[in-house]
């Protein structure tokens, strides 16, 4: 589903497949059910959201790993 996936963000790409598991149970859900809680309907859009978003940032390459130099401080914070 997502190109050049990093180590640093493989967590991020678990995360989308969660939230694709999440949408087919609450597909499955709604039909035995006959219909969409609040909850639910909430839900779903947090999940579509994400894996919009996710695949938009992985197609515009903002995901791939990026080699900082060596003479670049990785953990600090500027302010």
């Amino acid at each position: 589903m997502f190109s050049d996936i990093d180590n640093n963000n493989n967590w991020l790409h678990q995360v989308g497949e969660v939230c694709i598991t999440t949408l087919e149970l609450l597909e499955e859900k709604a039909d035995n059910v006959g219909y969409v809680s609040h909850a639910d309907e909430t839900m779903k859009e947090l999940c579509i959201g994400y894996l919009y978003l996710l695949g938009l940032c992985d197609s515009q390459g903002l995901l791939l790993d990026k080699k900082l130099p060596d003479a670049v401080k990785k953990n600090i914070t500027i302010h």
